[in-house]
């Protein structure tokens, strides 16, 4: 299902386009165009207002969640030395909560320059063999528990965006493994099909209600909201498809109920700048 929230751009265009519909065939009954169109003037000015305050509060608020950290790493480190296990217990779950609250921010200004196109996809040509393999890497250090296994051909160049491509494969594969709590193995298949590299991620966990499914791309949309296990902000998903959607690739899901999920993208193989 396509998100349906609006930008101020989306706003600005229906506007002007609307403009040219009405003359074009009620040309006379200039007053109530003029009408309708403060009222969409007043919308976009109330969309614009948004984003900025959605810009400023998710920068201000850097400042001293970093202070905070710095404060809490430092009690952290005298009641290691003071061997004092309660204190110490109290502080390392300030700090999850902490880190929680930066991802959020992180997260607030990756919708802002996402949606609102505040900075332009940095493509470059890249090896995704090169690229997948690291990422996994540092996964296979964090959690030892799943099984991380590549299958496919994976040997390509690509010209895309390689940060944002790691994040999206940041988000599939950690959300794979929050939501298989018994472990299990988790298989990335990598193929090419025509003129577009498809990547899906694969995992026996949870899975997702089929209620769910349709919503799962959503801003803020979390399919189990109310199962404790799982904690999140439900933008991951939300974020990843706008970056692929922005490389003009697709996004999607295959997911059953108690029998685990695939999630995937494809990427076109476009042609690589001359130097």
């Amino acid at each position: 299902m396509e998100n349906k929230s609006v930008t101020t751009n989306e706003a600005e265009n229906s506007t002007a386009l609307y403009g040219q519909h009405f003359f074009a065939t009620n040309s006379a009954d200039t007053d109530t165009f003029f009408t309708l169109q403060k009222k969409y003037q007043s919308n976009y000015e109330q969309l614009k207002k948004q984003e900025e305050m959605l810009s400023m509060t998710s920068h201000e608020l850097k400042t001293p969640i970093t202070t905070i950290m710095l404060f809490l790493n430092m009690l952290e480190e005298l009641t290691q030395k003071e061997e004092n296990r309660l204190v110490l217990e109290l502080v390392l779950k300030a700090e999850t909560q902490v880190n929680r609250l930066v991802k959020l921010v992180n997260n607030m200004q990756e919708i802002t320059i996402l949606q609102y196109g505040e900075t332009a996809i940095k493509k470059d040509v890249f090896n995704f063999a090169a690229l997948l393999n690291n990422t996994v890497e540092s996964f296979r250090y964090q959690s030892q528990q799943h099984e991380i296994i590549i299958e496919g051909n994976v040997s390509v160049d690509l010209y895309a965006d390689a940060t944002r491509i790691e994040q999206v494969l940041v988000n599939l594969i950690s959300n794979a493994i929050k939501y298989s709590p018994e472990s299990g193995p988790i298989k990335i298949f990598v193929e090419t099909i025509a003129n577009e590299l498809k990547v899906s991620v694969q995992d026996s966990g949870v899975g997702i209600p089929a209620a769910s499914l349709p919503h799962v791309f959503d801003c803020y949309f979390r399919a189990h909201r109310n199962d404790k296990r799982f904690n999140g902000t439900g933008l991951g998903l939300y974020i990843s498809k706008q970056i692929i959607s922005q490389q003009h690739g697709e996004i999607g899901v295959n997911s059953e109920e108690g029998n685990g999920s695939v999630f995937w993208f494809t990427l076109p193989f476009q042609a690589f700048p001359q130097l």
